[in-house]
């Protein structure tokens, strides 16, 4: 009996210790403040895109991304114009711009800011996409320096449309080069436009079609036209495949686009009224891997009234057509190719070697001494990752730019305009 009663009374020690629990657990809960939705357990939506966050109240993720960056840059000899180097404004050998050298400048203007979301609907994720940097106008290098933010991306995706404000499709991102410097080589091109691009399967890639916002840049030829205008009529037209093989990458492109110009007028030989011309371009684009992590690129592209799609900078002698004397329009020829070898040394040191050449065929240039023949550049880098979400590195630019510049007076012909800079530059994303 004596062993029974000990039992029964253990039995009643660990149901009371367990009510004690139970209680103390209940009167935690009811003092903690209610669970919100970033408290509660994940939902398996969010749960599925790490690095989103569930904005309170609704379905929709958002993530916040972007990076700070500072540049150093020192032009050794010549000028690109600026820390985002413009190969068009290189100052030709002899004239007083090519020997103000050497220079220095710093700038953290190329920092960016992103906010990208994601909402679940019955045609698949929602995705919205909104990012800006402070490349815009402004500047105030003696005092305050500031820069005004500017618009570079801001679309939307739903399964296979993506509609806003994007990277042209025009355009193969998966072979640009690695740099330091904003605008990277000559030679490819690249721009941010609105559009409404569709997006299908095909064979092994992917093959998208968009229609595009125009932006004539036919210019006219002598001071007989200052009136000319361009115009648009249409959208322009891209069609795009892209893969992504064991082997590497390779991605080939089409446009079409119209280029017009409202003459106004009539001149002085009674010319007047609008005119316009066929644009196009092609590109071909390939990626090789090589060594390890290591990649071999190449891009090139060649057409007629491609001038506004190079990554040259901005200029005025980067025609896409011109306006003749007779009224008429013509797409000015051009073409341009890029090559560059991605190494890493080991896993957090790398370097990246680029060339890049564009080259156009200016029949009637605007302003027959400046107008821009051709374009050469180099770009060499070594990029240390020296511990989380941080890039610091050196790079050496070089640049070379001919003019067409045929002058009546003395026959000459073709002067050359060269610049070297060294660039130094630290990233932190976030």
């Amino acid at each position: 009996m004596k062993a029974l009663r000990a039992a029964l009374e253990a039995v009643q020690k660990r149901q009371q210790a367990l009510e004690r629990k139970e209680a103390v657990r209940q009167a935690a809960a009811a003092s903690a403040p209610a669970a919100g939705p970033l408290l509660a357990v994940k939902s398996p939506f969010a749960t599925a895109h790490p690095g989103y966050l569930q904005i309170p109240g609704s379905n929709t993720l958002i993530k916040i991304g972007g990076y700070v960056k500072v540049d150093g840059v020192y032009d050794v000899k010549g000028s690109f114009n600026g820390t985002a180097a413009t190969f068009g404004d290189i100052p030709l050998e002899g004239t007083a711009a090519s020997k103000r050298n050497p220079n220095f400048s710093a700038t953290a203007r190329e920092s960016r800011f992103n906010i990208a979301t994601l909402t679940p609907t019955e045609l698949g994720e929602l995705k919205t996409f909104i990012e800006g940097d402070f490349y815009g106008a402004g500047g105030n290098a003696e005092q305050s320096n500031s820069y005004g933010f500017r618009l570079r991306q801001a679309y939307f995706e739903v399964g296979p449309w993506l509609a806003g404000q994007a990277w042209t499709t025009f355009a193969d991102l998966e072979t640009v080069p690695e740099t330091l410097e904003f605008n990277g080589p000559s030679g490819f091109p690249i721009a941010r436009q609105a559009l409404v691009r569709y997006t299908t399967a095909l064979g092994p890639g992917a093959l998208s079609l968009a229609f595009e916002n125009p932006s004539s840049d036919a210019q006219y030829t002598h001071a007989v036209w200052p009136d000319s205008i361009g115009t648009n009529f249409a959208p322009e037209g891209v069609v795009r495949w892209k893969a992504d093989p064991s082997w590497g990458h390779v991605a080939v492109a089409g446009l079409a686009r119209e280029i017009s110009a409202d003459t106004g007028g009539p001149n002085i030989f009674g010319i007047t009224g609008k005119s316009s011309t066929f644009g196009w371009g092609v590109l071909g684009a390939i990626g090789f891997n090589t060594i390890g992590k290591d990649r071999l690129s190449f891009q090139g592209i060649v057409g007629e009234g491609i001038g506004r799609y190079f990554n040259n900078g901005a200029d005025d002698n980067y025609q896409g057509a011109s306006v003749n004397l007779d009224g008429s329009v013509r797409a000015t020829p051009a073409f341009g190719v890029t090559a560059s070898y991605k190494h890493y040394w080991n896993d957090w040191v790398r370097s990246t070697v680029a060339y890049g050449h564009t080259e156009y065929d200016n029949e009637l240039p605007r302003d027959q001494l400046n107008s821009i023949r051709s374009i050469d550049s180099v770009h060499a880098n070594l990029l240390f990752n020296p511990f989380v979400n941080t890039t610091v590195g050196v790079e050496y630019v070089f640049g070379h730019i001919k003019k067409d510049a045929f002058d009546p007076a003395t026959g000459a012909t073709g002067p050359d305009g060269w610049a070297h800079r060294i660039q130094t530059s630290a990233i932190v994303n976030f």
